[in-house]
């Protein structure tokens, strides 16, 4: 602050009037000077204020961002853990099928062949005359190009259509299934029902049916689902159990059931044929199949010309 002393001279008035006006400019010139220092001063405070909200709202958008990004790094650390065991549990499941275990009645032993055809000349198909004789525990696997008959034999065999010469003879029961699975209509009947209705009178109770169904796959849900809402794969596990149990050692006539089959339901018929306590007759394209499912003899047929 500057202090500025005055002298007034009683003999000149004009000289103190003069001195008195300089004084007053002066104070007026440094209150003037003093606020425009405080101004300044606010000024400035008020920028380094502003400066250093702005850095603040700048720093907390910083770590704002960085928190949001390790947060969404976190994320899709997470979701490709959840990815990777979805994956491994899906291949697992691919790896290892449910095991499907067959319950089949003990057959006594047969003196007579299932079926002999001698000379037998089918209605369509191959007309050469061909023999066949179908003993216990024999599993045919019936080759051919398509018209060749393979299907006309079955049907032969299973007495649908009459052969045009030589004899045949059959020895108990045929059973066919076709790869339509046919012998199951689509009926609203649960599935426990129909077993009951279709397997020997009083040969099981229904826990016993409840406990071959189920290892056959079929569990207490789907027991008492229609036979029409069961899958192909389904619905063929229930005709093997049904011709099992229903004709007692019959012949058992496939005709391309692996048609329309996904891999595990195959694996799960070869794995019926495979413990089938009887015997049965085969047609397939697939010659792996067939050899999975344990084929014991095989009869090629030809197209005629």
């Amino acid at each position: 602050m500057t202090i500025i002393c005055l002298s007034v001279s009683r003999n000149s008035r004009r000289s103190n009037s003069v001195s008195i006006i300089s004084g007053r400019q002066i104070m007026h010139k440094a209150q003037l000077q003093l606020n425009r220092e405080k101004a300044q001063r606010r000024s400035r405070t008020g920028e380094r204020q502003q400066r250093d909200g702005s850095q603040c709202s700048a720093l907390l958008d910083m770590k704002a961002d960085k928190a949001g990004r390790q947060r969404g790094a976190q994320e899709r650390q997470l979701q490709r853990q959840l990815d990777s065991t979805r994956e491994a549990l899906t291949q697992e499941s691919i790896a290892a099928p449910a095991v499907v275990r067959w319950h089949f009645p003990a057959l006594p032993k047969r003196r007579q062949p299932y079926a002999r055809a001698v000379g037998l000349v089918l209605p369509y198909g191959q007309q050469t005359p061909l023999n066949l004789t179908v003993e216990t525990a024999h599993h045919w696997h019936i080759r051919g190009v398509n018209g060749s008959g393979k299907s006309t034999l079955l049907a032969v065999l299973h007495q649908q259509l009459a052969a045009t010469a030589g004899s045949i003879s059959i020895t108990g029961e045929t059973v066919l299934l076709t790869q339509h699975h046919a012998g199951t209509e689509p009926i609203m009947t649960s599935t426990l029902e129909y077993f009951q209705q279709h397997c020997l009178s009083g040969a099981l109770a229904v826990t016993e049916i409840r406990t071959i169904l189920a290892a056959a796959g079929l569990d207490a849900l789907k027991c008492n689902r229609p036979v029409a809402a069961l899958s192909g794969g389904e619905r063929m596990r229930l005709n093997i159990l049904l011709a099992a149990w229903s004709r007692h050692g019959a012949l058992l006539l496939l005709d391309e059931p692996d048609n329309h089959l996904d891999m595990d339901s195959r694996q799960v018929l070869s794995s019926a044929l495979n413990a089938w306590p009887g015997s049965w007759l085969l047609v397939s394209h697939d010659d792996d199949f067939a050899a999975q499912c344990g084929v014991t003899h095989v009869l090629n047929l030809h197209k005629s010309e």
